[in-house]
């Protein structure tokens, strides 16, 4: 490798990486990107199995502009509190539902619910939803 340039960035919900080298004399460009975005949420509770709130965030995320197939829910927190994720499902075509455990009491009224997500090469972004 004779030269090479690599940019990161990203925001809370975005995250992408660019580089460029040189390999003799050849130019090669490689670059990868991470998106999600909360579509859609609700709060309930759950007098099934587990006798506790439980937080249903709808989530669509992208890898370099194309469709998501599968996403990992590294954490999630509630005012500086972990919470047990209870299922990640795959709908179809990037759109997912995360469902969270919130505990035995309802969540205070507009309170952040904050989810650390990556995707399959371990690209990490960060979403919130209030709940």
């Amino acid at each position: 490798m004779e030269s090479y340039r690599v940019e990161a960035g990203g925001s809370p919900e975005e995250a992408w990486v660019e580089a460029e080298y040189v390999v003799e004399g050849n130019l090669c460009r490689v670059g990868a990107s991470f998106t999600a975005s909360v579509a859609g949420s609700r709060v309930y509770f759950s007098n099934y199995n587990t006798l506790e709130y439980l937080a249903e965030i709808r989530l669509y995320a992208e890898v370099n502009g194309r469709p998501c197939r599968e996403v990992y829910v590294e954490e999630a927190m509630l005012l500086d509190e972990s919470l047990s994720v209870k299922s990640v499902a795959s709908l179809d075509n990037g759109t997912f539902i995360v469902v969270v455990g919130l505990g035995p009491m309802p969540p205070p009224e507009g309170s952040e619910l904050t989810l650390l997500i990556s995707d399959w090469r371990g690209v990490r972004v960060e979403v919130g939803v209030e709940v």
